[in-house]
């Protein structure tokens, strides 16, 4: 609309309604064109994705995986057993002649020490008196000259020796020649009495020494005999 007053000429005014109207038409165009621009990168992302994504793989049942493993460890067990054996070679065994063992010492069973298999008769250098026993005791036991055993350990007849005294046992002495040796006949079963031991019981028979008396009856030489037992003397 043109107005028009006394100065001549002043502007050209735009009325409302019509203001109106031309913000509306821009708006829609604009509008329109956001839609179009959000249209075309949709479209966009689809096509990449479509592209960039693998085709599936064809599902495979859990049977037909059991069978595959199956199938596979059969043919890895048919390989290994036609796989060629290798031949074994025999090693030669040396043949060691057998050694007879010993017979084992016996252990006791009431507190009598080891049994030993055997018993080897010698005379000792040196000898310490046990429980019951006595320089003619040991002069008859290893047939040796009583004077030569008392000469050798400075003692005499009357002399009083005790258990754990030690004595010294010439080798070279006589034979014993002071009556018999055996003081009672054997071989033969004893009764134990009070105070027995296998020392004292072999002083009571002269010639016999005491580990035969234990390997007879299968005891220890510490074993000690109940009154009342009978006793093997060999």
């Amino acid at each position: 609309m043109l107005v028009c007053n006394q100065s001549g000429f002043s502007g050209v005014r735009i009325s409302l309604p019509a203001y109106n109207r031309l913000g509306a038409t821009l708006m829609r165009k604009l509008y329109l064109i956001i839609s179009i621009v959000a249209l075309l990168v949709l479209v966009s992302l689809a096509c990449t994705q479509s592209a960039s994504t693998p085709p599936p793989a064809s599902p495979t049942s859990g049977s037909e995986a059991i069978d595959s493993i199956f199938a596979s460890q059969t043919e890895q067990a048919e390989a290994i057993d036609k796989a060629p054996e290798e031949e074994e070679v025999a090693t030669p065994v040396a043949v060691v002649p057998a050694v007879q063992p010993e017979p084992p010492a016996q252990e006791d069973p009431r507190d009598g020490g080891i049994v030993e298999p055997k018993f080897d008769p010698t005379v000792p250098n040196n000898y310490t008196l046990r429980k019951g026993e006595f320089p003619f005791c040991l002069a008859r036991r290893f047939d040796i000259d009583i004077a030569a055993l008392l000469s050798a350990n400075g003692l005499t007849l009357q002399s009083v020796v005790s258990p754990g005294q030690s004595l010294t046992i010439p080798q070279n002495a006589a034979k014993f020649a002071t009556g018999q040796r055996s003081l009672s006949p054997h071989p033969t079963e004893y009764t134990v009495v009070s105070g027995d031991t296998f020392y004292s019981i072999a002083c009571k028979f002269g010639d016999v020494y005491p580990e035969e008396i234990a390997l007879a009856n299968s005891k220890g030489i510490d074993f000690t005999p109940k009154v009342g037992d009978k006793i093997q003397i060999p």
